[in-house]
């Protein structure tokens, strides 16, 4: 439970559940015997327990996790499309919060006429891909009247990356190379810098958030879920700069704002 606190249920998309808690106490009580065993998982509960405590009730990482939040300004001569980054749909096909956030703020900026094209993909849930975001999706760009400009992509990946091919390859069609990307305050920095190492111009802009405050943690709550994603998104950016999916001297850009 506190390695899931510090974020490895999110790197591993695992939700900690009643059955995983019944099977590592059955684990535990076989090798309560093993003497090492034992004294070994008390210096393994008491380290981790130490983090949580510095992470929920300090600022030690605050600064840290708030540097990693990319956001740029806008250019006065607009870009050619708002792109929404995907996140996940519930089973019942609504976006998840993250999604709303990014969706809402991308809305607010075609209806102040930032781009005239609103891009988002197609986010699907199950193995079986039954439920999609399409509905959820067009009912709030039909709520904000801009459905006109509103252009939907097939996404047949799982990854930032996939998308971003998929996504790429349409603006391509329509000659659309200054984009701004929209999405949650820590994934701005490795979404952006895929973007752009596929060759487009972007502007990075962070959304509001009305779940988790991750880019402004004032609470034990909301500074434990800043440094999971955090933790989530350092080791995605790792892995990005392995295959080679972003440029490693876009990590630290020192004309970006960072914030």
């Amino acid at each position: 439970m506190l390695a899931a606190e510090l974020g490895l249920g999110t790197v591993l998309n695992w939700d900690l559940s009643i059955q995983d808690v019944v099977i590592f106490a059955l684990l535990c009580a076989l090798g309560s015997s093993f003497g090492r065993l034992v004294r070994r998982l008390w210096i393994a509960d008491i380290v981790l327990l130490t983090l949580v405590f510095l992470i929920a009730m300090t600022t030690v990482f605050s600064g840290s996790i708030a540097r990693w939040v990319r956001a740029d300004a806008l250019p006065s001569q607009g870009v050619d499309a708002v792109v929404v980054p995907s996140s996940a749909v519930t089973s019942s096909g609504t976006l998840t919060v993250f999604g709303s956030d990014r969706l809402l703020m991308a809305l607010d900026l075609i209806r102040r006429g930032v781009a005239p094209r609103l891009v988002t993909s197609r986010v699907c849930c199950g193995s079986d891909a039954t439920v999609d975001s399409d509905a959820d999706q067009r009912r709030l760009i039909n709520l904000a009247g801009v459905s006109d400009r509103w252009i939907l992509v097939e996404n047949s990946g799982q990854s930032t990356h996939d998308e971003t091919i998929a996504i790429d390859r349409r603006l391509r069609e329509l000659g659309a190379r200054s984009i701004a990307v929209v999405t949650s305050p820590l994934h701005t920095r490795r979404a952006c810098a895929t973007y752009e190492h596929d060759g487009m111009r972007v502007t990075c802009l962070p959304s509001l958030e009305r779940g988790d405050q991750t880019r402004s943690a004032h609470d034990p709550h909301d500074r434990l879920a800043a440094f999971r994603t955090y933790v989530y998104e350092r080791i995605g950016w790792w892995l990005y700069r392995r295959r080679g999916w972003v440029n490693a001297a876009r990590e630290v850009d020192p004309s970006r704002r960072y914030l």
